[in-house]
């Protein structure tokens, strides 16, 4: 069996970030922060008020009252907790954290103290003076005091997974994947309401206040406008998860896992924005007077013209980690580490030293974290730990195409025509086809020894390990020890 050693392989990433580092600054030993693009976690939930706009993220609650130019922490009482939920109700603001707790502000976000607890919070709404929320256990609760204690409000409710819970008027409504549930006086009794929906099951349900928006398994999309009493099919081509929604006078903005659509005609039309959100998970979006605001996996995103076109607004915000880098003629790529939760990360370059970084996306989806990038003849690799575990791209990151592989991918490399691949299950995979089939039975120089980087000279294969460094000359079915000296 071949096991990863996390140690030994953030021992390699440091030495590839010095090596980098010495490449191209000759700064006396002295280091500086090149980050200008590197700005922008994860961005779970947006909230306005006043001059004030709150947006949570994995280090915690950020601050701006310029328009989003500038954001600062608001984290006294928070110590840098994962924000994972933020519900505003008139002047208090309430969030959950990825360790199970409740915190309220009471003054617009500058302190917070701790609340009870429901146990761990898979979602919280507000509706009138009464908090909301839902535990993993799908029990639901209902705090009029805000959050101090809680009364289970199941009533009846046999809840089962995926399950969330939203307020609309003056009705809760929660699903799980098999129906929609609504309670019209604060969870004492609860109907089952799914009349017109053609699947039974229930991919999401979300609301901006003013309508309800629901998906089934197929990804067909209903809307709802009296309360859930009938719910009409609006479309079924789409085909993209629905993360969020925003009403505007004539038009509503939906927020997808792959960008922006533009609803119309009573959610009839769905015109997709191909802008500089394309291709992005959207999972948040808000108003703030005549501007649009997005949080995404890319960092904050503000449109001050319908949804047309989106500026990146978040100097000052949260940076990615950087996992991986790979020098390729003038440019610098990164793969970054995805935030909280399993939500994707992406590939960033720089083509003036690191000075500036753009994001390079377009095409990789379900990373979890992208570990290491390679280059290899004319393409570019990255590797990492997600659904789809490999990319490749031949236009310096533009397009990201999968490689036909799926697992956990710690090391690429490339030698003569083939390319090999560091797994955890099954040690060294190769393929020489481009990724259509792979050959399993390749491992490394003993089960123990962990390698943690490659050097390719022709047909030769050098590994170092955490024993001493390793040859093969026949592409890794054998390995001689090289040490001496």
């Amino acid at each position: 069996m071949f096991f990863y050693d996390k140690e030994t392989n953030m021992k390699k990433f440091l030495l590839v970030v010095i090596f980098l580092a010495s490449a191209y600054t000759y700064t006396n030993a002295q280091w500086q922060e090149i980050n200008n693009g590197f700005d922008g976690g994860f961005i779970f939930s947006i909230e306005t008020y006043g001059n004030n706009i709150y947006t949570t993220t994995n280090e915690g609650i950020y601050l701006s009252v310029d328009n989003c130019n500038t954001w600062r922490k608001e984290n006294f009482g928070l110590n840098d907790k994962v924000i994972t939920r933020l519900v505003k109700r008139e002047n208090d603001i309430f969030v959950t954290t990825s360790d199970n707790e409740l915190y309220l502000s009471t003054d617009i976000g500058k302190t917070w103290t701790k609340e009870g607890q429901v146990g761990d919070y898979r979602a919280l709404t507000v509706s009138g003076n009464n908090l909301f929320a839902l535990n993993s256990n799908n029990n639901i609760f209902m705090s009029s005091d805000n959050g101090e204690t809680w009364v289970q409000k199941n009533n009846g409710l046999n809840l089962n997974w995926r399950t969330s819970i939203v307020a609309c008027g003056n009705n809760i409504f929660i699903y799980d994947y098999r129906s929609i549930y609504r309670s019209t006086n604060n969870g004492d009794s609860w109907v089952e309401i799914k009349k017109g929906l053609i699947n039974d099951y229930v991919e999401t349900l979300k609301t901006d206040g003013n309508f309800l928006l629901t998906q089934d398994g197929k990804y067909f999309t209903y809307i709802s406008t009296d309360y859930g009493d009938n719910w009409i099919l609006k479309d079924s081509t789409v085909k993209k998860h629905v993360n969020c929604i925003l009403s505007k006078s004539n038009f509503t903005i939906a927020g997808t896992e792959s960008g922006i659509y533009i609803v119309t005609e009573s959610g009839a039309t769905w015109t997709k924005k191909n802008n500089e959100l394309s291709g992005v998970c959207i999972w948040t979006l808000n108003e703030y007077g005549n501007s649009i605001l997005a949080g995404t996996q890319l960092g904050f995103f503000i449109s001050t013209n319908n949804g047309e076109t989106w500026t990146k607004k978040s100097q000052g915000l949260v940076k990615k980690q950087a996992l991986s880098l790979l020098k390729k003629d003038n440019n610098i790529f990164a793969g970054t580490q995805a935030g909280y939760s399993q939500y994707s990360a992406d590939v960033l370059l720089s083509s003036d030293n690191g000075e500036t970084w753009i994001d390079k996306y377009n095409g990789i989806r379900d990373f979890f974290n992208v570990t290491t990038l390679v280059t290899f003849g004319n393409k570019i690799y990255a590797g990492g730990e997600g659904a789809f575990s490999i990319f490749s791209s031949t236009n310096n990151g533009e397009t990201w195409n999968a490689f036909g592989f799926t697992g956990t991918c710690f090391i690429v490399f490339g030698a003569k025509d083939s390319i090999f691949i560091i797994n955890d299950e099954h040690g060294i995979e190769l393929t020489t086809n481009n990724g259509k089939t792979w050959i399993y039975d390749r491992y490394p120089p003993h089960e123990y020894y962990s390698p943690t980087s490659f050097c390719i000279n022709d047909t030769n294969i050098f590994a170092a390990t955490s024993n001493g460094v390793f040859l093969s000359t026949d592409y890794c079915n054998t390995w001689i020890p090289k040490n001496n000296g």
